[in-house]
C-alpha cells in the first residue's frame, strides 16, 4: 500500500454556554433584541450515536454515510473482507451530542476506556473485519464529555478515489448530503478531519471521517422581565467571538412564549433552535389585548382578556371603560401617540392604570375625562412617564361628576398634565375645563408616590389673560372643593398628628417606602422626634410593585430589577435602621420577626411598647418587622418563612435598640 503524507488538524475545544436567564451571569455577549431571521426557524441537528454495519443494515432512526454501494464503504478497494458502513443518529438536543470522535488503529482486538484523558465508549465493530491478520483492528470511539469540545453537528466520510464528502446532520437535516471535495478542508474550513485512515494497513483507498461543530446552546425554561417594549434576555458568554440573536414570536404576551434563537461563532456552523420563556408582568396584569400598534390593554388577576363588555376602543374616539375590572393601558417608549381620549363611566368604580402613555388631542377635548357618580370612585394609577395633553379649553384630566377621582402610584409614576385653551378661556391641568353643566370641581385626591406635573393654561387672546386656570383646580371663576394631596406615610402621619394631637397616629409602610422612596421623611421624623408610631414591613424587596430590589435586599438576591443578583459594589449592603437611627433623640426602636409564633409574640410586645410610649408623648417610635413575601420571592410560604430565619436574620438582628426612658 502506498504511503502518503497525512495532514492532521487539531480540534477546537471550546465550551460556549449561551443561556437567556433571569439569574446570575458572568458576562454579557453580543445581544440584538428582536432580530427576525428566516434561518432561525431551523433546528440544528447534532450527532448522538454511531454504528457500523452492512449496506442494508437499515438501523431504525439512523442514516448511512453512503449514497451508493461503494462511496462510503470503509473497506473500499481492499479486495477482501466484508463491506462495512458508518451509520449515524441525530438529535436536536446538544446535551446528547458527541463532542469528540477518534478513529483508533490497534494490533489487537482489545478495548479502551479512555483516550486523551476522556472517558470514551467504543461505537463500532472492527472496520478492518476480514481483511487479514496483518492489518490490525480499527474502531471508532466517542465521548459526550462537555470539556472535549463543542457538540458535533455533522459527520461525513471521504475517500481519495471518489473525492466526494458524504455527510449527515447539521442544519441540512438528517438525510444524507454530498459535496465534491478534492481536499475537504479546502472546500469548507468548518470541516475538521478526524485523524486515522479507516483503511489503514488494508490497502485500497484512503478513507477519513470529517466532522463539523456548532456552538453549545441550552434551550431551557427561563424567566424574562416584561417591560412594555420587548422581552429583554440576558446572554452569558464564557468565550469571546460568540454572537446571539433571537426573534421573540410572543411580543408583549404575558405567559408562556416560544423564542427562536441563532448562535454563531467563527469557524463553526450557526446553531438554530427554540426555547420557551415565561413572561411575568411586574404589576400583576395577566392578560393583554392589542388595541393597535404600540397600544395594549391588560387585565389584572384574571384568566380572561378584556372583552367588549369591559371596554370599547377606536383610534378616533379613544378608550371607554365599562367595567370595574382592574385594567392597564400602556404604550411603548417608541412614542405611540393616542389621539382619542380615555373616558370612564359614571355608574361604576373604575380602576385603570396607565403606563408610558402619550395622549395628544388633535380635536377639542380632554386627554382623560372621568364622570364618577356620587359615591363612586375612579382610580388612575400611573406607571412610568405619562404625557397627557388636551385641546381647546379642556383639562388634561377633566373631572366631572360628584364622585371621587384618585391619582396614585406605587412606583413614583409620573403624570404630565397639560391643559389646552381657546381664545377666551384656559383650563386646569387636572380638574376643570370647558363644561357648561359643571358647577364645582370637587373630590380630587392625589396620594401614594405619583409625581404630578400639572400645567394650567390661559386664553390665547391676551385680552382675556386673566381668565387662566390653575395647575390643579378649575377653570376661571369656578369653585373648587375637596382636593387632597398626600405623599409619604410618615409625612402624612405627622401632619395628622399636628392637626389632631390628641389622637394616636400610626404610619404603616414597607421597607422601600421607609428607607428609599420616603427616606427623607422617615429620617427627619426621627431627627425631630415627631410623636408618631412607624411600623416598617421588611421583606427585603418592593413587595407591592413587582418585587424590585430595595435598600434591604440581601447580597446576591434575585429581584425583578437585579436579575443577576444584587451586587453590593453597585447597590450597597442592606440598610440597617439601628445603625442609622440609634444616635437620634428618639423614643423607641426595635426589630421583630414574623417567621414563627415566638417571633410574633415578641413583635407584638414591641408594637405595644411603641404605642404606650406614643400615648405618653415620648416621641418617635419605629418597629421593623421581618416578613415573608412568597409571591415575589417565587417561594412557597414555608420556604419564605425559613428564609427569614436562615438568611435575613444574619443581616437584621432582632431586639430593642433604643428605649429612651429606660436609658434615662
Amino acid at each position: 500500500m502506498k504511503q502518503k503524507i497525512k495532514f492532521v488538524k487539531r480540534f477546537m475545544s471550546v465550551v460556549v454556554a449561551a443561556v437567556m436567564v433571569f439569574a446570575t451571569v458572568a458576562g454579557i455577549g453580543n445581544f440584538f433584541p428582536n432580530i427576525k431571521s428566516e434561518a432561525a426557524t431551523r433546528q440544528t441537528l447534532y450527532i448522538c450515536d454511531i454504528k457500523s454495519g452492512g449496506f442494508s443494515a437499515n438501523y431504525a432512526g439512523y442514516t448511512r454515510l453512503s449514497i451508493d454501494g461503494n462511496a462510503g464503504n470503509v473497506n473500499r478497494g481492499c479486495g477482501k473482507g466484508s463491506d462495512e458502513y458508518i451509520w449515524v443518529k441525530t438529535t436536536t438536543d446538544p446535551a446528547q451530542a458527541y463532542t469528540r470522535i477518534w478513529s483508533v488503529w490497534q494490533n489487537n482486538s482489545g478495548t479502551s476506556s479512555s483516550l486523551d484523558g476522556y472517558s470514551v465508549e467504543r461505537k463500532t465493530g472492527d472496520l478492518n473485519d476480514g481483511v487479514g491478520s496483518k492489518s490490525g483492528y480499527i474502531y471508532i470511539y466517542a465521548t459526550k464529555d462537555r470539556n472535549a469540545g463543542d457538540p458535533i453537528s455533522s459527520l461525513g466520510i471521504w475517500n481519495d478515489t471518489d473525492k466526494k464528502l458524504q455527510y449527515a446532520g447539521g442544519n441540512s437535516g438528517s438525510s444524507l448530503k454530498s459535496q465534491n471535495a478534492e481536499r475537504v478542508e479546502n472546500v469548507d474550513s468548518n470541516w475538521n478531519k478526524i485523524d486515522g485512515d479507516l483503511n489503514k494497513n488494508a490497502g485500497g483507498a484512503y478513507i477519513y471521517l470529517y466532522c463539523k461543530r456548532a456552538p453549545y446552546v441550552i434551550p431551557n425554561d427561563i424567566r424574562i422581565t416584561f417591560d412594555g417594549e420587548y422581552h429583554r434576555g440576558y446572554v452569558e458568554s464564557k468565550t469571546s467571538g460568540v454572537s446571539i440573536s433571537y426573534d421573540n414570536t410572543g411580543m408583549y404576551q404575558v405567559g408562556s412564549n416560544t423564542t427562536k434563537y441563532a448562535v454563531s461563532k467563527s469557524g463553526m456552523e450557526t446553531a438554530y433552535g427554540t426555547f420557551t420563556n415565561t413572561i411575568t408582568d411586574p404589576y400583576g396584569y395577566d392578560k393583554y389585548t392589542k388595541l393597535e400598534d404600540g397600544l395594549w390593554l391588560g387585565v389584572k388577576n384574571t384568566a380572561e382578556t378584556a372583552t367588549k363588555d369591559d371596554y370599547s376602543y377606536s383610534e378616533t374616539d379613544g378608550l371607554t371603560i365599562k367595567s370595574d375590572k382592574q385594567m392597564i393601558l400602556f404604550g411603548t417608549k417608541s412614542g405611540k401617540v393616542m389621539k382619542g381620549q380615555i373616558k370612564a363611566a359614571g355608574d361604576i368604580d373604575v380602576n385603570l392604570a396607565i403606563r408610558s402613555l402619550t395622549i395628544t388631542r388633535n380635536t377639542q377635548g380632554a386627554a382623560i375625562t372621568v364622570n364618577p357618580a356620587e359615591g363612586k370612585t375612579v382610580t388612575i394609577t400611573a406607571y412610568g412617564t405619562n404625557n397627557l395633553t388636551s385641546s381647546g379649553a379642556y383639562a388634561a384630566i377633566q373631572k366631572n361628576g360628584s364622585g371621587k377621582l384618585v391619582l396614585t402610584s406605587t412606583t413614583k409614576g409620573t403624570i404630565n398634565a397639560t391643559a389646552g385653551n381657546n381664545a377666551t378661556y384656559g383650563a386646569a391641568g387636572i380638574g376643570g375645563g370647558t363644561d357648561k353643566t359643571l358647577k364645582v370641581v370637587s373630590n380630587i385626591e392625589i396620594n401614594g408616590n405619583v409625581i404630578i406635573k400639572a400645567r394650567g393654561s390661559q386664553p390665547s387672546n391676551e385680552s382675556y389673560a386673566a381668565y387662566g386656570a390653575a395647575g390643579i383646580g378649575s377653570q376661571y371663576n369656578m369653585p373648587v372643593d375637596g382636593i387632597r394631596i398626600s405623599e409619604n406615610a410618615d409625612a402624612t402621619a405627622i401632619g395628622a398628628k399636628k392637626v389632631r394631637p390628641e389622637n394616636p397616629v400610626m404610619a404603616y409602610i414597607g421597607d422601600g417606602a421607609a428607607y428609599s422612596i420616603g427616606m427623607a421623611e422617615t429620617m427627619h421624623a426621627a431627627i425631630r422626634n415627631d410623636n408618631v408610631v412607624t411600623i416598617v414591613i421588611n421583606n427585603s424587596l418592593y413587595g407591592m410593585t413587582g418585587g424590585q430590589c430595595a435598600p434591604t435586599s440581601l447580597p446576591g438576591q434575585i429581584t425583578t430589577s437585579t436579575p443577576r443578583g444584587k451586587d453590593p459594589k453597585k447597590a450597597g449592603m442592606p440598610f440597617r435602621v439601628e445603625e442609622a437611627f440609634t444616635g437620634f433623640d428618639i423614643a423607641y426602636l426595635a426589630r421583630g420577626s414574623m417567621a414563627d409564633a415566638k417571633g410574633m409574640m415578641q413583635s407584638k410586645k414591641y408594637v405595644k411598647k411603641a404605642f404606650e410610649k406614643h400615648m405618653k408623648g415620648e416621641g418617635f417610635c419605629l418597629v421593623e418587622l421581618l416578613s415573608p413575601c412568597p409571591t415575589n420571592l417565587n417561594m412557597t410560604p414555608v420556604k419564605s418563612v425559613e428564609r427569614i430565619k436562615n438568611e435575613m436574620m444574619q443581616y437584621f438582628p432582632l431586639g430593642e435598640f433604643k428605649d429612651k426612658k429606660e436609658e434615662e
